[in-house]
Order: structure tokens, then C-alpha cells, then sequence
């Protein structure tokens, strides 16, 4: 569940599979491979409605090509 922290950051408690579904939106939707903790900032962000502009920092592609191969895999099946 994505919450609101009194600085106005955003963090994630148990949500693996909004963390999933991270992943496989971009890299399908947009050409990008992230992994896990990369794709946890545009997680948070679709968890919640923001009611202004919203910046997520993407890192890493140190995922492995099978654990991409298996959250786009989860994500179509």
C-alpha cells in the first residue's frame, strides 16, 4: 500500500506485484528495463492520486534477462 509520508514522499509496504506491474509497463509501454527497487518510485506513483506533477528517478538494468523475461511473462499470463 502505497503512503503519504509527512515530507510529501511516497513509499511502499508489501506490493510486490505493483512493483511487477512497474516493470513490465515499462518496459513494454516505453522501451525501458528497470529493475526492482528502479521501478518502485513509478510503483508508488500509480498507487495514488497526486494532484500535482510527479517525478520518478528510474535506475538500474542490472535486472537479469530471465527475471525480466518472468514479470513480463507474470504480467501477460
Amino acid at each position: 500500500m502505497a503512503r503519504t509520508a509527512p515530507s510529501g514522499c511516497c513509499w511502499l509496504a508489501g506490493r510486490t506485484g505493483s512493483v511487477r506491474t512497474a516493470i513490465a509497463g515499462l518496459a513494454l509501454g516505453n522501451k525501458l528495463v528497470v529493475e526492482g527497487s528502479g521501478a518502485m518510485s513509478v510503483a508508488a506513483a500509480l498507487g495514488e492520486r497526486r494532484d500535482g506533477p510527479v517525478v520518478c528517478i528510474l535506475t538500474g538494468d542490472s535486472i537479469g534477462a530471465d527475471r525480466l523475461a518472468e514479470k513480463l511473462t507474470a504480467r501477460s499470463g
